[in-house]
């Protein structure tokens, strides 16, 4: 079978207008011929029918030299007056009758609808009519309007409703081919890169777009495959820098500190605290920079968990940092409450969580809740720290956003509660943190796939 060709724009436009007029022309004929058959067939009579048996009845009065009613009025009026011009006789009453009188009131003038016929005992009889066609039933002549205005009003009904027709399937073939490009530009929008573009929608300008829509996928697609590639691999070489970066920092910083237990002059011990302290400060760095690359890094593998275990690998760590600061962490939770999520990067973030709470609090306790509702789970942190300021609530969960920059010993790098967003993001949560009376309150919110 062979490919339909696409057509320009220009030539589609001329076979809808083509469409249009040659379907409204094609109606018209078809009323005239329907209009001459009923003329033929003697349904509807022609528009001088009216004259025509207005003359024949003149015609044959004129010969009997009187008037008589033994004559068809159907296809016209008359009024027979006396020889004073009072009616004797009249197809028309009142109103009509008065205005026919009014109108040929001078039986002298010759009328192009109308005549007036003398008889010798001084009587006259008026004859009137109209040329139009009438319906040769007396019964649809008497109820149905004239048929040449309901030859028209058929007509106009019939192109409006082919016009309607013509709109409707043009709209729906114009609507199928715009969808094309509608549905290009909305794949490339959702990075749909894999689907390939369907480039044939019948129309050459169309078709044009469209290609030039997939090209523009492709070239997209391979760029950022290869963006991708470029920065996992820059993400490897930093892991693997920072990786070998840590062996001669532990190594300072081991050293140092075992220059700090011999019995050193002032002056060197100064400078083997300085010493330890900086490598420590570098080790922080070092961990930051881990951090963020592992997170990056992180394949994010989801698979169904109990809440409770959650907890008991989060408590396993909060527990003995509570100890230290004297301070209580309580659990509430549905004990057969099972979630399906990256159990790695969810004990992750409940960490940092308690020990954000831990960090701020001095006296109480720490509480983590967890509840259900409507499929979502909410991870509740309280603590009875401050709170946070006015700024933490618009900022925190920032990355390496921190409430004082130019505190350089402030171990708190702006990263725990922006890569906890990312993890409620990546599980279709989100993450809020509120002031309560008597500490801060953060929520953090998974979507239960379970």
């Amino acid at each position: 079978m062979a490919k339909k060709q696409s057509i320009g724009l220009t030539s589609y436009v001329t076979r809808l207008l083509f469409l249009a007029f040659g379907g409204a022309i094609l109606i018209a004929v078809l009323a005239v011929v329907t209009f001459l058959m009923m003329l033929q067939m003697n349904f509807i009579t022609p528009s001088n029918s009216g004259e025509t048996a207005a003359r024949n009845t003149i015609e044959n009065l004129s010969k009997e030299g009187r008037f008589s009613t033994n004559f068809d009025a159907s296809y016209f009026d008359y009024i027979y007056f006396d020889a004073d011009g009072k009616v004797l006789a009249s197809s028309l009453k009142n109103e009509a009758l008065t205005k026919i009188k009014a109108r040929y009131d001078n039986r002298d003038e010759k009328y192009t609808n109308g005549t007036y016929l003398k008889f010798s005992d001084g009587t006259y009889c008026l004859f009137v009519w109209q040329y139009q066609a009438l319906f040769t039933n007396p019964w649809l002549r008497k109820h149905l309007p004239r048929p040449e205005l309901l030859f028209i009003v058929f007509t106009l009904l019939a192109l409006a409703f082919y016009s309607i027709l013509v709109i409707r399937f043009s709209s729906k073939h114009l609507r199928k081919k715009i969808a094309l490009i509608n549905q290009a530009t909305l794949q490339v929008a959702q990075q749909d890169l894999d689907s390939p573009i369907k480039t044939k929608s019948g129309i050459k300008e169309f078709d044009r777009t469209l290609h030039s829509m997939e090209e523009m996928r492709q070239a997209l697609k391979k760029s950022l495959v290869q963006q991708w590639h470029d920065q996992q691999q820059k993400k490897q070489e930093l892991a693997s820098l920072s990786h070998d970066i840590k062996t001669p920092l532990t190594i300072i910083s081991g050293n140092s500190e075992l220059l700090l237990e011999d019995h050193l002059p002032a002056a060197q011990k100064e400078s083997a605290q300085a010493i330890f302290e900086a490598s420590q400060r570098a080790q922080h760095y070092l961990q930051l920079l881990q951090q963020v690359t592992n997170f990056e890094m992180l394949t994010k593998e989801k698979s169904k968990v109990s809440v409770e275990e959650l907890l008991k690998e989060v408590d396993a760590i909060l527990r003995p940092l509570a100890k230290q600061k004297q301070l209580s962490i309580t659990y509430s939770f549905p004990p057969e409450l099972q979630i399906f999520g990256d159990k790695f990067n969810l004990v992750r973030v409940l960490i940092t969580l308690g020990e954000n709470a831990l960090a701020y609090s001095t006296v109480g306790e720490i509480t983590i809740s967890v509840t259900e509702k409507n499929q979502m789970i909410y991870f509740v942190v309280k603590d009875s720290g401050p709170g946070f300021s006015a700024e933490a609530l618009k900022h925190a969960t920032e990355m390496f956003w921190q409430q004082d920059q130019s505190r350089s010993t402030n171990t708190n790098y702006g990263i725990g509660l922006a890569l906890a967003k990312r993890v409620a993001e990546d599980h279709g949560g989100t993450i809020r943190l509120e002031n309560e009376a008597g500490g801060a309150k953060v929520t953090f919110t998974i979507k239960n796939e379970n």
